[in-house]
């Protein structure tokens, strides 16, 4: 196996024939021009920077008689050197959820040289997870200025699978299956990203007609942008997967069945050795750039991912099979693969070239190299900051803030970059603001340094007694590492008398002091009347000031447990009327925050629709998405994984369930009768039917709402 160093030079020599330097001034200036105005627009001069080193990204700003210079290797570079200006001399934030803008009508100088280095080869964006708890219904609306937030971060490989449903109903109906069949194979929208994974097919289809036409034509938008700032992109690969009964409709193929994922029947995988497996690869590699375009060089696949059917299978004839067939699009073809739980296989890894390969490692804050350097293979220290979109205070900031470039500056090691792979982006702004403040860097940040010119970037100021609440949130909050889940809101539970967390995934204790969370927000509160006014500030304290009264509600669920099995009436009343107490008053605090209400995430499902049928049919979609996930089985374990702490859920579907169980046990203390049988998926499913509308805009009095939760914690 090559040394890590020499894993390291082929990633760079890769990266830079992949993505190679390319700077669009009318690109950069676009994007200045919608965040800052024409006046912004105008002060800038853009032009190329030479690399110093292959694939190295560097900028450079320099004031000038007519303006600013600005120097860049890239697109990317460009646009993190204009958010350095933003922050550092406009006193300006822009995050993927608020911004908070403080533009001078005369855009200020730079006032000497600012020059910068990426000490990471690739700064790669997004997990397939996210293509459905927060991306199923955007539209160019949504993605333009999370696209424009993504180059001011710095990131310049960006997985879309956006549209690549129409791959797969071109590619069956070339090997024998109907359109309907072939629709009927694909999932839904929202849960199509499972089926990229391998995990699931079929599950919420078919989806109408139009659909896969619109999402074709959004997803080649969001490419044609991602390109023109010079950025890669990482498409969906082929690994082998058929429907199930491929083997029925082709006598003579022969492939291998996946099993279950979740309840949900697996895709099967054709083996590269199948007398149909090229056909069928080479089929789905040509529709891709058919639909999408050419210039496509990193594929992700993920064989056997939580799970599958490896027995008796030759990894490295599998490996070699599959890499083999990107090269019809690419002549540098690399696999993007997922380091999560035991992948990938080093079996796999070892039958390819390190220069073929990049590992996106989901736990690094767990085990950032893998437990062996990933085998020698380069790699990115990447962080799930969140599970199924829930707005959960989770992550580990310190590790986020130290250890990549430590590991960056380690010859032993052949770490070549930084991944955020979130499941969702509606959570932690903070944690997103971290790995923008990496991207382009060449040496790491002193960590409480960082904190407070972060938090004066976000809020415009930073008060002691915030920056004294942030250092504990900091220091004694933000410890969970990936396999580490804090514990979720009580108000979200499916009730019963043991129930002790929310989805089956996460844990049944907390990983943090909960009073200190309480002391937290009670001194970033006393920013109030000086911060109030900008959007990151009141985001932030509604949302922990959410996280510590959701903390609290556990008390009372175990209170009412425990009072029920020592049959005490009193103690029980007493806890389960506090407990049903406190959802109006999370309910009045998070309906005063435009980020965790129900209404938008519906409306936006709704206007996928043309008829009223497909209204109904993409409403069912998103709201299936956030409760139930699968039907009756496949309830079972996801159920809840995507609960969110939303108003509109709170009260329309979380409290219903607890007031409902809540009867049945005071008539069962009442009468010594036995509790009747519990079961909620009739009653959910019926939820997810429904077509009542919801706010979309924020309502009530945001310090008034956050009193009340203050009170009663």
């Amino acid at each position: 196996m090559d040394s890590p160093h020499a894993a390291r030079e082929a990633a760079a020599r890769v990266k830079a024939k992949n993505i190679p330097a390319h700077l669009e001034e009318q690109a950069v200036r676009g994007l200045i021009r919608r965040i800052a105005g024409e006046a912004y627009a105008a002060r800038f001069t853009v032009r190329p920077l030479p690399e110093a080193h292959p694939g190295e990204d560097r900028y450079r700003l320099t004031d000038r008689e007519d303006g600013i210079l600005l120097e860049a290797t890239s697109g990317t570079a460009a646009a993190s050197a204009f958010y350095w200006y933003l922050k550092n001399r406009c006193g300006s934030y822009v995050g993927p959820l608020t911004r908070r803008l403080n533009l001078p009508p005369s855009p200020p100088p730079v006032g000497g040289a600012q020059e910068e280095t990426s000490a990471f080869l690739y700064r790669y964006f997004l997990n397939f997870c996210t293509y459905g708890y927060t991306f199923a219904f955007w539209d160019w609306e949504q993605w333009e200025p999370f696209l424009d937030w993504m180059m001011l971060s710095g990131y310049n490989l960006v997985l879309n699978p956006v549209g690549h449903e129409a791959v797969w109903l071109a590619l069956l109906q070339r090997h024998g299956y109907t359109e309907r069949e072939a629709r009927e194979y694909v999932a839904g929208p929202a849960f199509f990203p499972w089926q990229c994974m391998m995990n699931l097919t079929s599950w919420g289809g078919p989806a109408p007609a139009a659909w896969y036409e619109n999402r074709c034509a959004l997803s080649r938008k969001i490419n044609a942008y991602l390109l023109s700032f010079g950025a890669g992109l990482v498409l969906p690969g082929y690994a082998g997967m058929v429907p199930p009964d491929f083997g029925e409709r082709h006598p003579g193929s022969h492939p291998l069945d996946q099993g279950l994922w979740c309840d949900f029947p697996r895709p099967s995988i054709l083996l590269p050795a199948d007398p149909a497996f090229d056909g069928i690869a080479a089929d789905f590699y040509d529709i891709q750039r058919e639909l999408f375009g050419g210039d496509v060089h990193y594929f992700a696949a993920d064989p056997f991912h939580e799970g599958g059917n490896a027995a008796g299978v030759d990894m490295a004839a599998y490996a070699r099979g599959c890499y083999r067939q990107m090269g019809r699009v690419s002549d540098s073809p690399v696999w993007f693969l997922q380091g999560w739980q035991s992948n990938p296989s080093r079996e796999l890894l070892r039958a390819l070239s390190p220069e073929n390969v990049l590992i996106g490692n989901l736990r690094a804050e767990d085990c950032a190299d893998g437990g062996d350097d990933f085998a020698g293979y380069p790699w990115l220290y990447g962080c799930v900051n969140n599970f199924g979109g829930q707005r959960v205070t989770r992550g580990n900031l310190r590790k986020l803030l130290g250890e990549p470039h430590r590991y960056a500056a380690d010859p032993a090691c052949s770490m070549v970059g930084v991944a955020l792979l979130p499941e969702g982006v509606e959570t932690d702004e903070i944690l997103f603001d971290a790995v923008a403040d990496l991207a382009l860097r060449q040496a790491p940040f002193e960590e409480d340094a960082w904190l407070e010119a972060c938090l004066t970037q976000r809020y415009g100021a930073c008060p002691p007694s915030v920056l004294e609440g942030w250092h504990i949130l900091k220091n004694e909050v933000y410890l969970a590492d990936t396999s580490v889940s804090p514990r979720e809101s009580a108000f979200c539970t499916r009730p019963s008398l043991t129930v002790d967390m929310v989805s089956s995934y996460s844990l049944p204790t907390f990983n943090y002091d909960t009073r200190r969370l309480e002391g937290a927000c009670r001194l970033l509160l006393e920013g109030w009347e000086a911060l109030a006014e900008g959007e990151p500030y009141r985001l932030d304290v509604i949302d922990f000031v959410r996280q510590a009264l959701a903390n609290k509600a556990w008390g009372y669920v175990e209170g009412l447990q425990k009072a029920f099995q020592d049959q005490d009436v009193a103690a029980f009343d007493a806890c389960a009327d506090a407990f049903l107490a406190l959802y109006p008053v999370q309910e009045a605090l998070v309906s005063t925050d435009r980020h965790m209400l129900l209404g938008p995430w519906l409306e936006r499902a709704k206007a996928c629709g043309r008829t009223p049928e497909e209204k109904a049919y993409f409403e069912w979609q998103a709201r299936t998405l956030l409760t139930l996930w699968g039907d009756r089985q496949g309830a079972i374990g996801l159920r809840d994984y995507a609960a969110r702490e939303w108003s509109g859920l709170l009260g329309d579907f979380y409290r219903p369930r607890w007031e409902s169980y809540i009867r049945l046990l005071r008539i069962s203390l009442l009468t010594g009768r036995p509790v009747a049988d519990y079961s909620r998926y009739d009653a959910e499913y019926f939820f997810t039917t429904l077509g009542d509308p919801y706010p979309t805009e924020p309502s009530g009095d945001p310090r008034t709402a956050l009193n009340a939760a203050m009170a009663a914690l």
